[in-house]
C-alpha cells in the first residue's frame, strides 16, 4: 500500500489530486501546491515576497514530469529543455504570488473544516474508498510536509481558486452576443469548386545544375552547419543496484523491523459527523446548540439533526459526515474534542472558525496492517532505499574517480562495479539543441564547457537525486559551410517548389478572373480537365482540410465571390460563393443555444481573467533577477 503510493504519485494518483485541490494550477502551473518556504538564490521577487531557485527548478521538473506524461512515446525532446521552461515557469510562479495577494488583500480565507474535507474526500488518501490516515501521512514525508505546512499551503490555493471562481462566474453572454455566435457557428454556404492540381504542376518543373549552382552560391549562409560535438558517456543510477538488492542477506530483517515501526504508528480510526451552526435572525449558536442537545435526549437523530441545521452545505445532506481519522486529520481543537468521544458520543460545542461544532464518533476502525499483507511493498520500499544508499556510495567514487582519470575506459577499470558502467555514445548536437541524454541543458552545458570540449577531461553530469552522467568529448565538429552534394536535392526541392507555385499562382490567377467575368465554373474545369464539385447549405461545422477552410475563412462584400488558395494536398482550389444564411437562433435547438451562450461566457471569462492577471502585473512590484533566456542561470 504504502508503495503503491510513492509509484503513483507521479502518475494517475497525483493528476486526480492536482485536480481535487487546486483549480488555481491550470492557471499558475502544477509545481505550486508542493514548494515548500525554502528560499536559495532569489530569481524573482513580487511586491515584496520571494521566488526562489528551488521553486524554479521544481517547477521546471513538475513541468518535465507533466509534458512527458501527456505526450507519452510522442514526446519531442526538444519540448524538455530547460532554458526553454524556465522562463515560462518563472512567469507562472510570478502570476501565483500576485493572484495569492491579491487574494489575501480582499481578506478571503478559507476554513479548516473545508480544508479538512477536501483533503479528505481526494481519492490520492483513500484506500477501499475510506480516507486512510497511513497513506495521508506517506504523503507528506514523501513531499516534506507537516501536517501544517500542508494546511497552509492548502489555504492559499483555496483562497486563490475563490478569486478565480468569483471572477469567472461573474462573466456572462448577453443575447446580442448569443446571436452573433449563432449567426456565425451555424452559418451556411453554397459554393462550386474546381481543383488545380499541384502535383502534376510540380512534376513538371525541370531545375539545371546551373540554377541549383546559383542559388547555392547565393545562399550559402543559409547552409552553414551549427557547430556541434558527440559525447561518449557512462550513466550511473540507483535502479542499476536495485536487482541487486535481492540477494541481500539483511533484507527480510530490515523489511521485519520497518513493518514494526510502520504497525507501531497504526492505531484506532474513527469516523466522525458533525453539525456546524452560527447564528441566524430565528437564534443563537448557543440556543440551537441547546435545541439540538434536547432533541437527542429525546431520541432523534444526529442525521436528521445534521440534515435540518448545519450551514455545511457540503456535509449536511449527507448527515454531517466527515469520514475517519486517527488523529492528525482535523484542525488540532477538533482532533482533541474527537479524542476523548467514544462510538456514538456527541461532543460539548466546539468553536472554530467563528462557527459552533456538534461532534458525533459515529465508527471506531483499528487499522488492517498485517505482515502478510504489507510485506511485498515494506519489501520494494525497503530495497529502493537500500539501491539509493548504495548509488549515492557509487556516486562518490564517480566523483573521486572523475579527476583521477583521463578517459572512460580508465575509469570503468577503476570503478568497485565495472559492470555496472557501459560506454554509449550521444547523437551529435549543438549547444542550443539536443536528443537523447544531450536534450537536457545541463549535459550540453557540460559538453561545451572548457574541461571537456577544450581539456578533453571526464566531467560528471548529476541529474537529480538518482541518476549521474561522466561524460568525454568523443567527437568536435566545427561550424562549416555545407557542399553542394551535401544539400543539391534540399535547393532543387526548394526551386521547384517556387517555380511550381509561380505557375500554379498565374494558372489560377487568369481562371478566376475568367470566372468572375462570368464563365461558369464548371465549364472551364471541363475543358482545363480539373474536378469540380458543388455544395449547397454546407456549415462551418463541416469544414475539412479542403477548400471549405478557405471558403469559410472568406469575407465577400458581395456575391457571387470568386477566390482561392492552396489546399493541404498543393493542390490550388478556386472557389465562386453563391449564397450566404445566417445562422438564426429561432432555428436552433434550445439545447445547441444554451450550449452557445455558456461557450460565449467562457471564452469572456477567459478573456477578463487575462486581463485581470494583466491589471494585477501592471500595478505590481516585480524584479525578475536572472536573465532565463541564458543557459547560464542553470548553474545558479
Amino acid at each position: 500500500m504504502i508503495q503503491n503510493l510513492r509509484d503513483n504519485l507521479s502518475g494517475t494518483v497525483a493528476i486526480t489530486l492536482i485536480v481535487l485541490i487546486a483549480i488555481p494550477l491550470a492557471f499558475f502551473g502544477v509545481e505550486s501546491i508542493f514548494l515548500n518556504s525554502v528560499r536559495v538564490n532569489e530569481v524573482a521577487e513580487v511586491n515584496g515576497e520571494t521566488i526562489s531557485e528551488l521553486e524554479l527548478q521544481r517547477g521546471v521538473s513538475n513541468q518535465m514530469n507533466e509534458i512527458m506524461g501527456i505526450m507519452g512515446d510522442q514526446l519531442d525532446p526538444a519540448l524538455l529543455d530547460e532554458a526553454t521552461l524556465r522562463p515560462r515557469v518563472l512567469e507562472q510562479l510570478i502570476q501565483e504570488k500576485l493572484v495569492l495577494s491579491a487574494a489575501r488583500e480582499q481578506n478571503l480565507a478559507a476554513s479548516d473544516v473545508m480544508i479538512s474535507e477536501t483533503i479528505r474526500s481526494s481519492e490520492a488518501f483513500q484506500v477501499n474508498g475510506q480516507f486512510n490516515a497511513t497513506v495521508f501521512r506517506q504523503f507528506l514525508a514523501n513531499m516534506g510536509y507537516t501536517p501544517t505546512t500542508f494546511m497552509e499551503a492548502m489555504h492559499d490555493q483555496q483562497i486563490a481558486n475563490f478569486l478565480l471562481v468569483g471572477l469567472r462566474a461573474s462573466a456572462f453572454a448577453t443575447q446580442k452576443d448569443t446571436a452573433a455566435a449563432v449567426a456565425s457557428n451555424f452559418e451556411t454556404r453554397s459554393w462550386q469548386y474546381l481543383a488545380i492540381p499541384g502535383q502534376d504542376i510540380l512534376n513538371s518543373i525541370e531545375i539545371s545544375d546551373e540554377e541549383v549552382q546559383s542559388y547555392y552560391e547565393i545562399y550559402q549562409e543559409d547552409f552553414r552547419r551549427p557547430e556541434e560535438l558527440s559525447l561518449n558517456y557512462v550513466s550511473l543510477s540507483s535502479d542499476g543496484y536495485f536487482a541487486a538488492t535481492a540477494g541481500d542477506e539483511t533484507l527480510a530483517d530490515q523489511v521485519l523491523e520497518r513493518f514494526e515501526l510502520l504497525a507501531a504508528q497504526q492505531g484506532e480510526q474513527k469516523r466522525i459527523s458533525h453539525i456546524q451552526l452560527e447564528a441566524n435572525d430565528e437564534a443563537s449558536a448557543a440556543q440551537q446548540v441547546e435545541e439540538i442537545q434536547q432533541r437527542i435526549a429525546d431520541g432523534e437523530a444526529f442525521a436528521t439533526l445534521a440534515a435540518e441545521f448545519s450551514v455545511d452545505v457540503g456535509t449536511a445532506a449527507l448527515g454531517g459526515d466527515l469520514g475517519y481519522t486517527d488523529g492528525t486529520t482535523f484542525p488540532a481543537v477538533f482532533e482533541l474534542a474527537i479524542e476523548e468521544l467514544e462510538e456514538d458520543e456527541v461532543s460539548a460545542p466546539v468553536e472554530l472558525d467563528g462557527y459552533t461544532h456538534l461532534i458525533l464518533v459515529t465508527d471506531l476502525q483499528q487499522s488492517d496492517f498485517s505482515l502478510e499483507n504489507e510485506y511485498a511493498a515494506i519489501e520494494r520500499e525497503v530495497r529502493q532505499d537500500m539501491a539509493q544508499e548504495q548509488f549515492q556510495e557509487g556516486l562518490d567514487e564517480l566523483r573521486g574517480l572523475v579527476f583521477s582519470t583521463d578517459n572512460l575506459e580508465q575509469l570503468i577499470e577503476q570503478f568497485s562495479n565495472p559492470d555496472m558502467l557501459e560506454i554509449q555514445t550521444s547523437l551529435p548536437f549543438s549547444r542550443d539543441v539536443g536528443t537523447g541524454i544531450a536534450s537536457d541543458a545541463r549535459v550540453r552545458a557540460v559538453g561545451y564547457s572548457d574541461v571537456v570540449l577544450n581539456q578533453q577531461f571526464n566531467e560528471i553530469v548529476e541529474l537529480g537525486n538518482s541518476e549521474a552522467l561522466v561524460v568525454h568529448l568523443n567527437e568536435h565538429y566545427p561550424s562549416r559551410l555545407a557542399e553542394l552534394a551535401e544539400v543539391q536535392n534540399a535547393i532543387v526541392a526548394t526551386l521547384k517548389a517556387e517555380k511550381a507555385g509561380e505557375v500554379l499562382a498565374e494558372t489560377a490567377s487568369g481562371l478566376e478572373q475568367e470566372i468572375a467575368d462570368g464563365a461558369t465554373l464548371d465549364s472551364v474545369a471541363e475543358r482545363e480537365g480539373y474536378v469540380w464539385g458543388s455544395m449547397i447549405d454546407s456549415t462551418r461545422m463541416q469544414a475539412g482540410q479542403d477548400a471549405s477552410q478557405l471558403v469559410f475563412g472568406a469575407r465577400p462584400e458581395q456575391l457571387p465571390y470568386v477566390s482561392g488558395g492552396v489546399v493541404v494536398n498543393g493542390d490550388f482550389r478556386i472557389y465562386r460563393i453563391s449564397e450566404i444564411t445566417p445562422g438564426r437562433i429561432e432555428d436552433q435547438p434550445p439545447e445547441l443555444v444554451a450550449q452557445v451562450r455558456e461557450r460565449v461566457a467562457v471564452d469572456r471569462s477567459v478573456m477578463e481573467w487575462e486581463a485581470y492577471l494583466a491589471a494585477l502585473e501592471a500595478g505590481a512590484r516585480i524584479s525578475r533577477k536572472i536573465n532565463t533566456n541564458t543557459a547560464a542561470d542553470l548553474e545558479l
